[in-house]
């Protein structure tokens, strides 16, 4: 929802909220879940069962579709490719690619008008906010073609670990979709269209955690699907205070950051189900799913998905990505900022699938920020997604719980920008807090980025 609707929204009664949550859902499914999602569907099932080999000619043919769209209706690739000296006619082997370079998410915000396929920006198309762990902002078209096949590579997955349409999910996200100003329950809303319950993050501690519990009980849900923190926190939260599910939990999926071993053992333990963690990016430029044996496989027919080694470090790997399916923006060679492990020695996987396996997702860990109200939140960097003139950002909160916001802005940033920027940062916390302006970020141990710091975390050790 935009802007003007949220606030519409959050400043609603919670039946009219509940109405737009429905109408809402209706508008995301038949998009998302057209007849052209299920003949990709069909096509993406069949592609699971292909050999290295044809799995390979499919990746070579795509890239080169793309890259020669990319040429012919791009005028900023088509000066790439020309400076580089790169013929996407003659392109006829994946490590030919390597020849252009890499792009990040700087050099998509500053050259993004350049990028776009021209023809296709009158046509029926989706705006896509992403901010990734740095809070930078970007805001950018995809073609529902695309959007169709992300989710049907993630229903892919979903299958096969036994999840099917028609289940209700428990879905624990970082949207504000519960108002922070409400005290009292429902901290939920239903998604009938899209068979998700939407629980708030932004509520959940130890005297609201019983109305989550009896939520998911009223209703038998047996998935529950989200953030791992959050989820942990609801493991962790009913096991303090000595709640249980009245029913089986057959599925625990969970996506948006890597799971840590400590949050598998609380959900192990309170669930007695083992989670699914899962790969994928707002840009669609890797997808990694978990196979019935927990091994982590790249989606190779997704998107082309390169591991550029890290100097100085032992099987770790800088994940670069290039799209398959947005004809209207190129992600060709795209920086996720993500890294990963990989085995020295890989060996088949039992499940016969073919392509390369990641042994660990590393980073989108964060530190958790406290709220007054007792809730502990992880994932803040949605407050920036619209903020195009923001360059970077750091979190860092105090053992007052005062939180400072520090912000590198660019030329462009204005007043305006700092409105919008305070209303979405005060959906999602109720603590004092400051925007400060700064011209570089801070690292700490090992030189590594942190997007969120909170002293109250260490303060408990």
């Amino acid at each position: 929802m935009g802007t003007k609707k949220e606030m519409i929204y959050s400043n609603s009664p919670i039946m009219i909220q509940k109405f737009l949550c429905n109408f809402e859902g209706k508008s995301i499914y038949k998009k998302r879940y057209s007849d052209n999602f299920f003949k990709k569907f069909d096509e993406i099932k069949y592609r699971d069962k292909l050999s290295g080999d044809e799995i390979k000619k499919i990746q070579i043919s795509r890239l080169k579709r793309q890259l020669t769209l990319a040429y012919e209706e791009s005028k900023y690739y088509k000066e790439l490719f020309d400076e580089c000296n790169f013929d996407p006619y003659t392109f006829n082997d994946l490590n030919e690619i390597g020849r252009l370079p890499v792009q990040t998410k700087d050099d998509m915000r500053k050259n993004i008008h350049n990028m776009y396929n021209k023809s296709m920006l009158k046509d029926s198309l989706r705006t896509i906010h992403t901010s990734g762990t740095t809070g930078k902002g970007l805001i950018f078209k995809e073609t529902y073609d695309c959007d169709n096949e992300r989710w049907a590579i993630w229903w892919r997955f979903r299958q096969s670990l036994g999840i099917n349409f028609n289940i209700l999910s428990a879905n624990f996200g970082s949207k504000p979709i519960v108002p922070i100003k409400q005290k009292k329950p429902p901290f939920y809303r239903e998604v009938s269209a899209l068979k998700q319950v939407m629980f708030s993050m932004f509520h959940l501690n130890k005297n609201n955690v019983k109305y989550y519990v009896t939520e998911i009980n009223e209703k038998k849900i047996e998935w529950i699907h989200g953030f791992p923190s959050i989820i942990s926190t609801l493991a962790s939260l009913m096991y303090e205070n000595n709640l249980s599910f009245d029913h089986q939990i057959k599925f625990v999926t969970t996506g948006a950051e890597a799971i840590r071993e400590n949050q598998k053992v609380i959900i192990r333990k309170v669930f007695g189900v083992e989670p699914i963690g899962h790969y994928g990016l707002t840009e669609p430029v890797a997808n990694i799913s978990v196979c019935e044996y927990g091994n982590n496989h790249v989606d190779e027919d997704f998107s082309y998905v390169e591991f550029i080694p890290i100097e100085n470090t032992k099987n770790q790997f800088k994940l670069i990505g290039t799209s398959f399916s947005n004809d209207v923006l190129f992600f060709l060679r795209y920086d996720t900022n993500d890294i990963v492990t990989i085995d020295e020695n890989p060996q088949a996987c039992k499940c016969g699938r073919e392509g390369r396996l990641v042994k660990k997702i590393e980073g989108r860990y964060e530190d958790t920020i406290h709220l007054l109200n007792g809730s502990k939140v992880w994932f803040l960097g949605d407050a920036f997604k619209d903020m195009v003139n923001v360059k970077g950002v750091q979190i860092y909160q105090y053992k007052d719980y005062t939180i400072d916001f520090n912000i590198i802005k660019n030329i462009k940033y204005s007043e305006n920008d700092e409105v919008l920027l305070r209303k979405e940062i005060e959906k999602r916390v109720d603590c004092i807090y400051n925007l400060n302006y700064i011209d570089k970020l801070q690292t700490y141990k090992n030189n590594k980025f942190k997007f969120s710091y909170s002293e109250l975390n260490y303060e408990e050790k």
